[in-house]
């Protein structure tokens, strides 16, 4: 009887231990981290953008474009510089190897959103600067862009930028801040390649192009601008075809603020010069996404000539003459953010 008391004794013993949590099985969390795991998972906006197999656009100065095999879903906003910041604060709080922040989107007046602390222990903490949270995110380069998605598609997991979450994904990226072969294992001819099972991804450009102008005719007809509309937009609030866009030639009618939104920008008005998300409520796109004209450019996954990537949409700023229209193209530094540009995310289909 003895022995079985010992042995009982001993059984139950070895079972306690087991069975007490490992002193490593949760990590120690920065404050930047502990932010993001109170703030819970990111829901993006998405809408579903249907008529699998429609046409090319058939005006010869389109080259083409908009036709797209497969239904896909479109995220209904820019991504947001509340998003930004939750996952600056998952991945790059204990460093950011990868200039996923920029200083700049603290210190740009024009486009401030996202502040960074250094904190005691030597990491960061990141917040959205007061009344910035529902602005697009400005600064983020393509390949932050192409983090954001891979951290997207990996469950938004708390921890280093590595493998797990920004670095492989939906693209394989392996350490890549810009378009040579020396900056990571892959060809820069990988870097755009959407891996099989992607999540969360940019979209093509045919997708960008397809969700901003298709008419849903079952032809090759689009809008000229991404407000179902075939005439010029305007800047002016609560009407329909409007966008967030500089409209120098107004000069005069913009007095009438806060109508024209351009008004701030030309007649000195106070900083920033984004509207949040989803402002020109009247003017969505013909899938339901709004802002795909004005307010930023956005980046596509394609790649551009010499290494540069694909932006559509136009802007705050005005950097040419009609922007917003569907015959624009343009293309920028994949590496470099810029104050003029942000980006949405696509998904696959439901």
């Amino acid at each position: 009887m003895k022995s079985l008391c010992l042995f009982l004794s001993l059984l139950l013993s070895t079972l306690a231990v087991a069975i007490q949590p490992s002193s490593t099985a949760v990590p120690n969390l920065t404050i930047g981290q502990k932010k993001a795991k109170a703030a819970g998972l990111l829901k993006i906006a998405l809408v579903p953008v249907t008529d699998a197999g429609n046409l090319a656009d058939t005006n010869p100065l389109s080259a083409g474009r908009g036709a797209v095999a497969q239904n896909f879903q479109m995220g209904t906003y820019d991504v947001k510089a509340s998003e930004y910041c939750q996952f600056l604060n998952a991945v790059a709080s204990k460093s950011d190897h990868f200039a996923l922040y920029n200083e700049k989107m603290n210190s740009n007046p024009n486009v401030a959103s996202i502040s960074r602390t250094a904190e005691a222990d030597g990491s960061f903490t990141y917040s959205t600067k007061m009344a910035a949270s529902e602005l697009p995110i400005a600064y983020a380069s393509w390949f932050a862009a192409a983090r954001f998605c891979n951290w997207m598609h990996n469950g938004q997991l708390i921890g280093n930028e590595d493998a797990t979450t920004t670095e492989t994904g939906a693209y394989t990226l392996n350490g890549a801040m810009k378009d040579e072969n020396e900056t990571a294992t892959v060809a820069k001819s990988d870097y755009c390649n959407l891996s099989d099972g992607a999540k969360f991804f940019l979209p093509t450009e045919d997708q960008w192009y397809k969700a901003a102008y298709y008419k849903r005719t079952r032809t090759g007809d689009y809008w000229n601008y991404p407000t179902k509309s075939d005439t010029t937009s305007s800047n002016q609030k609560g009407y329909h075809n409007a966008a967030n866009y500089f409209i120098a030639s107004n000069s005069d009618d913009s007095k009438i603020f806060p109508l024209y939104w351009n008004y701030q920008f030309s007649n000195g008005g106070k900083a920033p010069f984004l509207t949040t998300v989803g402002t020109f409520r009247q003017s969505a796109g013909p899938y339901g996404t709004f802002d795909m004209g004005g307010d930023l450019f956005q980046w596509v996954c394609n790649p551009g000539y010499a290494g540069t990537r694909v932006i559509r949409g136009g802007s705050w700023k005005k950097q040419q003459n009609d922007e917003l229209k569907r015959t624009t193209c343009i293309t920028a530094n994949p590496a470099i953010g810029y104050e003029f540009v942000g980006f949405r995310i696509a998904a696959p289909a439901q």
